[in-house]
């Protein structure tokens, strides 16, 4: 095997040098091109701290890419550094902490800064985006404390709330669950379920995407059923122990659980939202109030019966108030068909001074006409209706002088 050709070469690069003509230059350095890519999850827990990360390759399949990774914001600003840890034989990764202090998107992009001048530097090309929540899912899930036999509304939030599908709602993983599949509006959907038994229950929701391919979760909770304080209290305010014939109350009702109990009235009575208004003057009619299991009491009914009483009758009377007068004056005490709110017919009398004033109709109108000087009493007066109304009295005392 021949080797001199090496010595030709040699001996023509010290011929070049002698001659005062340079030798050619060495090839330039090669550089390695890296690629840069997210690698967290898209969605994180709120008030916790999650990580952001990020995998870092060379595209010769050989040099390890050293150096460190920068984290930016939405905003462009620098929100953390980290150095590259080995991956592999031609990959790295990096990873930063971070906290979310919202139920919000938040969005990043990460550079690849080499420590290696054979290796070229690397950005994310698109933001990742990730969306936070309470507990980390796409879905998550609310239930207040719970009592047996007691309604009670399990409440599932998705994230963002731009998400369409459909929920649903298990208990104890029970194969069938506790409610349909209820779609998602503005974000939420809400079931109302009433436990049946006392002691720790899970509560699962299961969410499917619509509008989002691929994108589910779901969402547990923890609840100790307790047993139910009692029965709901009822309250009534006013609680009238009688009523008057045209009498009208308002009535409040209120509960021990918080909640808003139902009226009704059954009897000689009309009730028209929180007005109850007697239309009989004997009898009784009775007031019922219902409440619903809320809060930590099972539900109630209660009853309050009231008597009721002939009324008080009205009449429209124009008479002037009692007092002093000229001698000779005219005055309408009220027209000559007034009635009362009963119907009874209202009759005016004289009751004292019949030598100082009289009563006369005229144009439709009861006129007392003040004679002489002196007292001058009058009576308005209508008969009761027995059982339904009391009688009517209006009185006047004038003074002619």
């Amino acid at each position: 095997m021949n080797f001199r050709a090496p010595r030709v070469v040699v001996s023509m690069l010290a011929s070049l040098a002698l001659l005062g003509v340079a030798a050619p230059a060495a090839h330039a350095a090669i550089t390695v091109a890296t690629g840069i890519s997210f690698t967290s999850t898209t969605t994180a827990q709120v008030g916790v701290y999650n990580w952001l990360s990020v995998a870092v390759s060379s595209a010769d399949g050989v040099t390890r890419p050293v150096g460190g990774v920068q984290f930016f914001n939405g905003a462009g600003q620098l929100v953390g550094s980290a150095s590259t840890s080995a991956s592999g034989a031609a990959g790295a990764t990096a990873s930063i902490p971070w906290v979310p202090t919202q139920a919000i998107a938040y969005s990043f992009t990460a550079t690849f800064l080499p420590s290696n001048p054979a290796l070229a530097s690397s950005s994310t090309g698109q933001p990742i985006t990730i969306q936070a929540t309470p507990n980390g899912q796409v879905v998550s899930l609310a239930a207040n404390q719970m009592y047996k036999g007691v309604p009670t509304t399990l409440t599932a939030t998705v994230f963002p709330s731009t998400l369409q599908g459909s929920v649903a709602f298990s208990a104890n993983y029970a194969v069938d669950g506790i409610s349909p599949s209820i779609p998602i509006v503005n974000g939420s959907a809400s079931f109302t379920f009433t436990p049946g038994s006392t002691g720790w229950q899970q509560f699962i929701v299961s969410f499917t995407a619509t509008n989002a391919p691929g994108t589910q979760g779901a969402a547990s909770q923890w609840v100790n059923v307790a047993t139910p304080l009692g029965v709901d209290d009822i309250s009534l305010n006013p609680q009238p122990s009688t009523l008057a014939n045209g009498e009208t109350v308002s009535l409040n009702a209120t509960t021990t659980g918080g909640g808003s109990p139902t009226l009704s009235v059954i009897g000689d009575c009309t009730l028209k939202g929180p007005f109850l208004t007697a239309t009989s003057g004997s009898g009784l009619c009775t007031v019922t109030g219902t409440s619903a299991a809320s809060g930590a009491f099972l539900g109630a009914t209660e009853s309050w019966p009231i008597a009721l009483v002939p009324g008080t009758q009205t009449a429209t009377i124009v008479a002037p108030p009692s007092g002093k007068v000229r001698v000779g004056r005219t005055v309408t005490l009220a027209t000559a068909s007034t009635r009362t709110n009963a119907g009874q017919r209202v009759v005016w009398s004289i009751t004292s001074g019949s030598s100082r004033c009289a009563l006369s109709t005229k144009s439709g109108r009861v006129r007392l006409t003040f004679t002489r000087a002196g007292a001058c009493n009058v009576r308005a007066s209508a008969s009761a209706v027995p059982g339904q109304w009391n009688a009517f009295r209006v009185t006047r005392s004038y003074t002619a002088h």
